[in-house]
């Protein structure tokens, strides 16, 4: 709680030195914040067709070596 009063009483003191400009890293933070926010559903189902992609990918590399495994079993 006392970090959220020193960020007041710092961002008081910037304004008496700068003025208005102060208030400008909160409105870049705000900013990135809703960029991320936006993006977020993008990014979330990119990463589930790169997982449904890994996943077929996996699947048909075990299924290539149990026919490799049949095959050399037959050979026998």
């Amino acid at each position: 709680m006392s970090a959220f009063f020193i960020l007041i009483y710092s961002t008081y003191a910037l304004h008496t030195l700068v003025g208005w400009l102060c208030f400008c890293p909160y409105g870049f933070i705000g900013l990135k914040m809703g960029i991320d926010m936006a993006g977020r559903k993008w990014r979330d189902g990119t990463w589930e067709k790169v997982g449904k992609a890994r996943d077929q990918r996996s699947n048909e590399i075990n299924q290539t070596f149990k026919n490799i495994k049949t095959l050399k079993l037959y050979a026998w």
